[in-house]
C-alpha cells in the first residue's frame, strides 16, 4: 500500500517534469533556429532539394553512371532550369520596363479621375460653402488690400520676409552610382551566399544520401529500428508528394494565368503566368503577390476599366477553383496538416526566417508533424499541427452529449450513417461512449442531476437519428417517457406482442435500452422500453405486455452487478414465465459484457454484447426460433468493427 501511494504521488511530478523538459527543448530548438539562420537556412534548403533531386540520381545511378558525375548532372539540371527561367523571368521584366513610359498618360489620367471622384462630393462641398459662409458673418472676411480697379491684393513682402535664394547643390553622379553598385551588391550578398553554401550541401548530401541516412537513424534511435525507418519513410513520402502535386498544381495555374491574361491583352502574359507559378508555392500571400501587378498593369493599358475587373475576376475565379476543387482532390491528406496548422506555420517561419521561412513553412511543418507522429515526446505536434480529428468519434460524441449539444451529435451522426447502417454506428461510437459513462459513474463522476442531463440529451438524440433514418419513428418516442405521445406505439404494436428492452438499473442502461426498441422498429418489430413494475402491471401506456416473449435486459459492468442481475432475472421469470430473456450486457472499452457461461450463472437465456447482436436474436425470435439453443457471444458486425478502428 505504501508503494502505491508512493507510485501515484510521483506520477503528477513525473508527467509535470516530462512536459517541463519539453518545454525548454523546444524553447532551445526555436532559440538554435533563430540564431543560426545562416548556416540552417542553406542547410535546410539543401535537405528538401536533395529530396527532389534523388530520384534523379537514383535513376542515373541505375543507368550504371558514376556516382560523381550522376550528382553533377542532377545539380547541373536543377541549376540550368532555374538560371533558364531566370533568364527568361529578366527579359520579360526589361520589356515591361520599356514599354512602361507608353502607358504613363492612361495612368496620369486614371490617378486623376480617382481624385476627381474622391474629392469631388457634392453634398461636402455644399457643407463646407456653408461653413466659410458661417465663418464670414461671425469673424468677417479676411482684410485684403484693394487696387483701384477693385481687385484685392496682397502687401509686397519685406525684405525679411523674403524667400531665400535657391542654393544650387552639384551632384556627384560617380560617387551615386558607386554607392548604388555598393548598395545592390549588398543586398545580393546575402541570398547569393545562401544559395552558394545550400548548392555545396546538396552535392555533399547527394553523394553521401547512405551515410547522412545511417548516421540520421543512429540519431534517431536504432533500438527500434522498425519506427525509425518508418518515420522516415513517412516523411520522405509526404515531402515527396507534396512537392511534386504542388508543382503540378502550381504550374497548371501559371498557365491558366498567363493564357488568361494573354486573351483579356494584358502584355506580357509570360511573365505574369511564371510569377504567378512561384508566386503560389507562397501560402495565402502568394497569389495576392502575384495579382498585384498584372491588375496595375490593366489599369494603365485600358482607359476604362474592363480590362481590370477582367483580371481581377480571372485571378479570383483561378484561386478559388485551384485551392478548393483542384488541391482537395490532387493533395487530398497527404500533407497531414490542418487548415489552422498551415496559418500558423507560415507565421511562426516566416517571423523566423523571413520570406525564405514562408515559402519553406509547409514542408517544414509536414516533417514537425511526422515527428510527433512517430516519436511519443513530440506527439503534440501531431495533435495541435496534424489533419487527424483530436478526438475520435465516440469521444467527440460522448463530450457532445456532456454538453447536452444533441444536435451537433446527431449533425455528426449523420454524417457517418452516409456510409454506416444505424445499428454499425450505434455498435461503433455510441456504444463506446455509453460505455465511459457507465465508468463514469461508477467512478461517482457523475451526479444525480448531470446524470439526469445525460440521459435528456441521450432521448433528444435518439429522437434525432429517428427522424433522420425513417422521418420519426414511433421507436424513439418509448412508451414510459415522460412528456411524450404514446399513440403511435399503441396502434403500431396491437397486432404483435412486443419487444420489452428493459434498463437494468441506471439511466444509462435504460439509453442503450432505448436506442434497441429503436433498432428493432427498425427492423418491423415492436418494441417498447419497459421496467419490471410495467410488466407486473400488465401494459404501459395502453400497450399491453402480458403477451411478451422476448425482455432484452440491458446492462453495462454486467459482472460487477452480477447479484443484482440475479435477483432480477429470478424475478421477471417469476413474473413472465412464457417470455425468454436475453441478456444485453454490453461490451465495455471493447471488452465483451459476457460469456456464454454467465448466461447458466445469471439464469438467462442467452447473452449478447452489441445491438446488432441483440437485434439478429429478435429477428430469430420474431421468426418463431427459441434463443436457448444458440449460447453464443455474438460479436459486433464488420460495419461496427470499421467504425470503432
Amino acid at each position: 500500500m505504501p508503494s502505491a501511494g508512493k507510485l501515484q504521488f510521483i506520477a503528477p511530478a513525473t508527467r509535470m517534469s516530462s512536459g517541463f523538459e519539453t518545454i525548454v527543448i523546444g524553447a532551445i530548438f526555436i532559440c538554435a533556429m533563430y540564431f543560426g539562420k545562416a548556416l540552417l537556412l542553406p542547410l535546410t534548403l539543401a535537405i528538401f532539394l536533395t529530396f527532389l533531386l534523388s530520384p534523379v540520381v537514383s535513376k542515373l545511378r541505375r543507368l550504371h553512371v558514376p556516382k560523381l558525375l550522376a550528382v553533377a548532372l542532377a545539380t547541373l539540371s536543377a541549376a540550368s532550369i532555374l538560371l533558364a527561367v531566370a533568364l527568361m523571368l529578366g527579359q520579360q521584366v526589361r520589356t515591361f520596363a520599356e514599354e512602361l513610359p507608353r502607358y504613363q498618360y492612361v495612368l496620369s489620367e486614371k490617378i486623376h479621375v480617382l481624385k476627381h471622384l474622391a474629392t469631388s462630393n457634392t453634398q461636402l462641398d455644399r457643407a463646407g460653402e456653408t461653413l466659410k459662409v458661417l465663418r464670414d458673418e461671425i469673424v468677417g472676411p479676411a482684410p485684403a488690400a484693394a487696387t483701384p480697379g477693385g481687385t484685392a491684393i496682397r502687401s509686397a513682402p519685406s525684405a525679411e520676409q523674403a524667400p531665400p535664394k535657391p542654393t544650387s547643390v552639384v551632384i556627384d553622379d560617380r560617387k551615386s552610382s558607386l554607392d548604388r553598385l555598393w548598395s545592390t551588391l549588398e543586398a545580393a550578398l546575402e541570398p547569393l551566399t545562401t544559395a552558394g553554401i545550400a548548392v555545396i550541401f546538396v552535392v555533399i548530401l547527394l553523394l553521401d544520401r547512405q551515410d547522412v541516412r545511417d548516421r540520421a537513424i543512429r540519431l534517431l534511435g536504432v533500438n527500434d529500428l522498425e519506427r525509425t525507418t518508418r518515420a522516415m519513410d513517412d516523411a520522405g513520402s509526404r515531402l515527396k508528394r507534396y512537392f511534386l502535386a504542388a508543382t503540378a498544381v502550381n504550374s497548371a495555374f501559371g498557365l491558366v494565368i498567363g493564357i488568361g491574361l494573354w486573351w483579356i491583352g494584358v502584355p506580357n502574359p509570360l511573365l505574369w503566368g511564371v510569377i504567378a507559378m512561384f508566386m503560389r508555392f507562397i501560402p495565402f500571400v502568394g497569389i495576392l503577390l502575384s495579382a498585384t501587378l498584372p491588375i496595375m498593369l490593366a489599369m494603365t493599358v485600358d482607359p476604362g476599366w474592363t480590362m481590370v475587373a477582367w483580371t481581377i475576376g480571372l485571378f479570383v475565379v483561378s484561386e478559388i477553383l485551384v485551392s478548393q476543387v483542384v488541391e482537395t482532390v490532387v493533395h487530398g491528406q497527404s500533407t497531414g496538416l490542418s487548415p489552422l496548422a498551415i496559418i500558423l506555420a507560415t507565421a511562426f517561419w516566416t517571423l523566423l526566417w523571413g520570406p525564405v521561412g514562408l515559402v519553406l513553412a509547409v514542408p517544414l511543418t509536414v516533417t514537425l508533424v511526422v515527428l510527433g507522429r512517430h516519436v511519443e515526446r513530440f506527439s503534440f505536434l501531431d495533435i495541435l499541427l496534424g489533419s487527424q480529428p483530436a478526438l475520435s468519434p465516440a469521444d467527440s460524441f460522448y463530450q457532445r452529449i456532456l454538453a447536452g449539444d444533441h444536435e451537433e451529435a446527431a449533425e455528426q451522426a449523420s454524417e457517418k450513417l452516409k456510409d454506416l447502417t444505424p445499428d454499425a454506428y450505434y455498435d461503433g461510437v455510441v456504444m463506446e461512449a455509453l460505455s465511459k459513462a457507465a465508468f463514469d459513474l461508477k467512478a461517482g463522476n457523475l451526479d444525480a442531476g448531470r446524470l439526469s442531463e445525460i440521459s435528456t440529451s441521450l432521448e433528444e438524440f435518439v429522437a434525432d437519428i429517428g427522424e433522420l433514418v425513417d422521418g420519426g419513428m414511433p421507436s424513439t418516442k418509448s412508451a414510459n417517457q415522460p412528456g411524450r405521445d404514446n399513440g403511435e406505439v399503441a396502434a403500431g404494436l396491437h397486432h404483435k406482442p412486443p419487444v420489452v428492452c428493459m434498463p437494468a438499473r441506471t439511466l444509462i442502461d435504460r439509453a442503450a435500452a432505448l436506442i434497441l426498441a429503436q433498432l428493432l422498429t427498425l427492423r418491423s418489430i415492436p418494441a417498447v422500453v419497459a421496467t419490471s413494475d410495467d410488466l407486473l402491471r400488465g401494459e404501459v401506456n395502453g400497450v399491453d405486455l402480458t403477451k411478451t416473449e422476448l425482455i432484452c435486459l440491458s446492462s453495462f459492468l454486467s459482472r460487477e452487478r452480477s447479484a443484482q442481475l440475479k435477483f432480477l432475472v429470478r424475478k421477471l421469470h417469476r413474473r413472465m414465465p412464457a417470455a425468454e430473456i436475453l441478456g444485453c450486457f454490453w461490451q465495455a472499452n471493447g471488452n465483451v459484457g459476457a460469456t456464454p457461461d454467465d448466461s447458466v450463472e445469471l439464469g438467462v437465456d442467452d447473452v449478447v454484447a452489441t445491438f446488432s447482436a441483440a437485434v439478429d436474436v429478435a429477428i430469430l425470435k420474431d421468426q418463431g426460433t427459441s434463443i436457448k439453443p444458440l449460447g453464443e457471444v455474438r460479436q459486433p458486425s464488420t460495419g461496427a468493427a470499421m467504425v470503432a478502428a
